[in-house]
């Protein structure tokens, strides 16, 4: 059934050529199990920031990612040094230098608490197509 008359499910077209007439009940799951994912790792890589956040530890995150030969090897080393996930690793070793100084001074626990909100609500929608 095609709702014509609603602004909101008339077929808009995105980048992908995805357009709200395609919007299945396989879809959705398909695309809500990739967010459920992507959220419980953000919120891993928060928890992550959050313990090791320090301006010592931010020197060290540095100093370990300039004198590695690889970005393999300064993430295998910064997961030994501070007990992080592979995920947090690559996303310290990702991030410019600008922001890597700045990494300290962020309110994790406010993004903590966001993508634990995300991970809880997400859930909730996943399970609905159970």
């Amino acid at each position: 059934m095609k709702l014509t008359n609603c602004k909101l499910m008339e077929m808009t077209e995105t980048a992908d050529g995805f357009s709200l007439d395609n919007l299945t009940p396989f879809y959705m799951e398909k695309h809500i199990d990739e967010l459920l994912k992507q959220a419980k790792i953000g919120l891993k890589i928060y928890k992550d920031l959050g313990r090791i956040a320090s301006a010592e530890n931010m020197v060290a995150i540095i100093e370990i990612i300039k004198r590695a030969e690889s970005e393999k090897q300064a993430k295998a080393e910064l997961i030994q040094k501070f007990q992080i996930t592979a995920h947090t690793a690559k996303y310290l070793t990702d991030l410019p230098l600008s922001e890597l100084t700045l990494f300290d001074t962020r309110d994790y626990a406010s993004l903590i608490i966001r993508y634990q909100k995300a991970v809880k609500a997400l859930t909730l929608i996943h399970n609905l197509f159970l």
